[in-house]
């Protein structure tokens, strides 16, 4: 059982390699990250992010863009 939690465990990001990801400066990540705007997760003081999560984010930011330009 511990074994099939590994296989599928994704490592999580730090705000600079989010922010290499995304684009932008790893201070406006951690910025939006504390606003709410950007999905994150706090483990202590830490913020750390999930690849996965930044990916659904972005095609929700898209498909909300898609709708307002038409």
């Amino acid at each position: 059982m511990f074994t099939d939690s590994l296989n599928t465990f994704e490592p999580l990001l730090t705000a600079s390699q989010a922010a290499d990801l995304l684009g932008l400066h790893p201070v406006t990540v951690l910025a939006w990250a504390r606003a709410g705007r950007v999905p994150c997760l706090r483990l202590g003081r830490k913020v750390s992010f999930r690849a996965s999560a930044l990916n659904r984010w972005l095609e929700q930011v898209e498909s909300q863009q898609a709708v307002r330009a038409a």
